[in-house]
């Protein structure tokens, strides 16, 4: 960002640019420390995966389920217990890994497909807000990855989002789109590229 944002606007991009004017009932003022009481209180969970390889020093009360030679790096974070309505939670297939430092927040369920790679220092959140009140209550947006992915380091993926089998996504790019199958996309915000691969995974 190199300007200031107006109050109730909505902003993105790299520079970030206002794209409209939040229109809005004014019905509260948000208030968050439920959310963050809620999230403090999740146990610490131990993942469902056999033979899972867990790094140092990660921090995880999802609700994880994951198939074989599941493998995260050093200093993550999953979040995400299934509510009553058993949303939420991580469910992964066979040969995921996860890179370092990568935060999946999946409050709204996240599915990862098997032999997906998610590089280091990515960001998957699946909670939004309802932008239309002013009090800014909290929405689930569940995310699916398929199979054979790669999510480049530094990549931020936003909930209700959808990635096809085979797709590709470059480092440092924001995902606010589906994904197709097989496709390549890069940018902030992520759109296709004729790129045929990464260059540099971590």
């Amino acid at each position: 960002m190199i300007s200031d944002i107006p109050a109730y606007t909505i902003a993105v991009g790299q520079p970030a640019k206002v794209l409209k004017v939040r229109e809005i009932e004014r019905d509260e003022a948000p208030g968050f420390s439920d959310f963050l009481a809620h999230i403090r209180n999740q146990p610490i969970s131990a993942p469902n995966a056999v033979g899972a390889q867990i790094g140092q020093r990660a921090f995880i009360t999802a609700c994880l389920s994951a198939g074989t030679d599941f493998r995260m790096g050093e200093d993550g974070i999953l979040i995400g217990q299934k509510n009553e309505n058993n949303e939420g939670g991580i469910v992964a297939g066979q040969h995921v890994s996860l890179g370092k430092q990568v935060i999946l927040e999946a409050l709204g369920g996240i599915r990862i497909g098997d032999a997906t790679r998610i590089g280091d220092d990515v960001l998957i959140m699946t909670t939004t807000h309802d932008y239309g009140l002013l009090s800014l209550p909290q929405l689930r947006r569940p995310v699916s990855i398929g199979s054979n992915v790669e999510i480049g380091h530094g990549s931020i993926v936003i909930g209700g989002v959808t990635i096809g089998n085979g797709a590709t996504i470059l480092p440092g790019s924001l995902v606010i789109r589906d994904v197709k199958t097989n496709e390549t996309v890069s940018g902030v915000p992520a759109r296709p590229c004729l790129h045929d691969g990464m260059n540099s995974w971590n």
